[in-house]
């Protein structure tokens, strides 16, 4: 954002530079802004906003060209994670009823999980692949397992897949051109959901939907389903 202009300016100024007169794209900014629930924070330099807020503004000046697509290198990272989840959840909302589409950058695990679907990368490749309606074999068109100088072996993604994921493998029946792997602890990234029960104080959270606990103020951690 830029730090000498109030909020709306700054979601107004992307108009500004399209040719729309400042009178109207001030007009829209303030719209966009009061539809992401910033209505009381207009004229508020950056400087003044919390992380969320300032995250809010930035995915209204964003919108305000009306885009298909928004690109997001780790809309998360600063944030604490009850925030983070009401910056996903306004992401949820766009895409359902705005037909916004996302593509994130995250190293976040939640954030990854709360795509529709995810491709996995390590080293600059492809390893795996989550989500709705995956199909691995469009990942890759060869299947080469590549081992390194320092021994380390990069499967193909549909490969890594079927045998399920990253972890940790036996290796037997070893001889020349043949290898047979048998898995023993593999990580997969499954479906996250707030935890029941917080690991400070234990308190039960029952069937409430609680985002800090009402004992000790921790925040409510995602935990794979």
């Amino acid at each position: 954002m830029l730090p000498d202009l109030n909020a709306r300016d700054n979601v107004a100024q992307p108009l500004r530079h399209q040719g729309v007169p400042s009178r109207k794209a001030l007009a829209l900014a303030d719209a966009m802004l009061t539809k992401l629930g910033m209505s009381h924070r207009l004229k508020a330099l950056p400087a003044m906003l919390s992380g969320g807020e300032q995250q809010r503004v930035a995915i209204a000046r964003a919108l305000i060209t009306q885009p298909r697509l928004i690109l997001a290198d780790e809309p998360t990272g600063a944030l604490d994670p009850v925030t983070s989840r009401e910056v996903l959840a306004l992401f949820k909302d766009l895409h359902e009823n705005d037909g916004v589409s996302f593509l994130l950058v995250t190293h976040s695990k939640e954030v990854a999980a709360f795509a529709n679907r995810s491709l996995e990368l390590r080293d600059g490749r492809f390893v795996a692949e989550h989500g709705e309606s995956v199909d691995v074999e469009n990942l890759t068109k060869d299947r080469e397992l590549i081992i390194d100088e320092t021994g380390t072996v990069t499967l193909p993604p549909d490969l890594l897949v079927r045998l399920g994921g990253a972890g940790r493998y036996t290796v037997g029946n070893i001889n020349s051109g043949y290898i047979s792997l048998q898995g023993e602890s593999v990580e997969s990234m499954g479906k996250m959901v707030l935890a029941s029960t917080c690991p400070a104080c234990k308190h039960d959270y029952k069937d409430s939907d609680e985002q800090l606990c009402p004992s000790c103020g921790s925040s409510r951690p995602m935990v794979e389903a």
